[in-house]
């Protein structure tokens, strides 16, 4: 239901239904996680004109997910978009780097680490990343 993120409805109908897991499921991290993913998504692709706030509430909801499980990869991820957009470039590899700690096989959070990396000039570095994530599709 996430993807495309650039998707306006489809984002909106995942928030509405990561916010009925919160509300179903309060101890569950990934109810959080997803919630604040598509606060996150909703800045970037230019959905709300209220871009601080939104940064602000996806921060709070993957806080809250690493709250109930620190081996959330996902919501370290959602910490690096957040950090990407306030151009805390060192906090954008670090917190990447924290979700990979916990969760290294994840293809998604190594497609994102490949990505921060370029974004800080060092495209080279991102390389394996990437191709770990490629190596995990079937």
């Amino acid at each position: 239901m996430l993807n495309p993120p650039g998707d306006e409805a489809r984002l909106l109908a995942a928030r509405t239904a990561f916010q009925r897991v919160t509300e179903l499921a309060p101890q569950f991290a990934g109810g959080y996680g997803g919630l604040a993913y598509t606060h996150v998504f909703a800045e970037v692709f230019g959905h709300t004109d209220e871009v601080e706030a939104e940064r602000d509430i996806a921060l709070d909801l993957a806080s809250r997910a690493l709250e109930l499980d620190p081996t959330y990869g996902l919501a370290y991820f959602v910490q690096a978009m957040v950090a990407l957009g306030r151009r805390q470039h060192d906090d954008e590899v670090a917190l990447s780097e924290r979700g990979l700690a916990v969760q290294p096989g994840d293809a998604y959070l190594n497609a994102y680490h490949a990505f921060f990396l370029a974004t800080n000039g060092d495209a080279a570095a991102g390389i394996p990343y990437g191709q770990r994530r490629y190596a995990s599709i079937p």
